[in-house]
């Protein structure tokens, strides 16, 4: 099987998780940050995106690519965040994840908590605006 695992990271949490899939993974296998995209061609039986909430929703790149992606194959999402796996928050983020995939059949999700910087955490936690994943990531 030829698998491809593309994803996109800022704080390095999807990155670890990207690299630990790739590890995992049996056969044929490709590890490319979404900075790499666009590939010359997507042969793959298998292409998993992973990537982090930023705002309530998926991250703008991964977005992009899920939404302008029109090939038929498998795909696996998985993303990271820093709220409760179970959280509302979560559930959405993924469903609209999910809604952006087109041509291809969603044969996985995952969520994981991530580690969100200490130094974020101080300057949301300084806002007038409540986050409500705040209290869960601390």
């Amino acid at each position: 099987m030829k698998s491809l695992i593309i994803y996109s990271s800022r704080s390095g949490n999807t990155k670890k998780l990207a690299e630990y899939a790739y590890n995992a993974l049996k056969g044929e296998k490709k590890l490319v940050a979404i900075t790499e995209l666009p590939l010359k061609k997507y042969d793959y039986d298998l292409i998993a995106v992973g990537f982090p909430i930023m705002a309530a929703r998926v991250e703008p790149r991964a977005a992009r690519f899920l939404a302008d992606f029109n090939e038929k194959t498998r795909f696996v999402l998985f993303m990271t965040h820093g709220s409760k796996k179970e959280s509302q928050l979560v559930e959405d983020v993924m469903a609209q994840a999910s809604t952006l995939v087109k041509n291809a059949e969603i044969v996985g999700r995952y969520s994981c908590q991530g580690e969100v910087d200490p130094k974020v955490l101080y300057k949301l936690g300084k806002s007038s605006r409540p986050f409500p994943w705040l209290k869960e990531a601390e």
